[in-house]
């Protein structure tokens, strides 16, 4: 992570304080047709991947503080995205939160979580 979280909460540029954070794809101008079982839609002005919870607390600190419009995608489907581009971040959870846990509690009972 950076050194000073609040340079990152404050610095000018955006795309640059969101490449900052440790565990995040970032990518600009990027086409969503291939992360929607439709294959449709426009681009994401920026479009980031946390790969873990650490990235997406930070990203989320980021975006919170700076009032940036985001879009949160999950795995893609029953989902339509317009053609036109989508402006802010677009947060694709698919790279570091597609998974499913099962816990037995008890001698039936299961806890299940799932990820986008």
């Amino acid at each position: 992570m950076l050194a000073n979280s609040k340079d990152l909460l404050l610095g000018e540029n955006l795309e640059d304080c969101l490449r900052a954070i440790s565990g995040l794809r970032v990518q600009t101008n990027y086409s969503l047709q291939k992360h929607t079982s439709f294959r449709i839609g426009g681009e994401a002005e920026l479009f980031v991947q946390p790969r873990d919870l650490q990235a997406a607390i930070k990203l989320s600190q980021v975006l919170t503080a700076r009032h940036v419009p985001c879009t949160v995608l999950g795995g893609g489907t029953n989902v339509l995205i317009s053609d036109q581009d989508i402006r802010g971040v677009v947060v694709g959870l698919s790279l570091g939160f597609s998974y499913i846990r099962e816990a037995q509690i008890g001698s039936e009972a299961y806890r299940v979580e799932v990820g986008a």
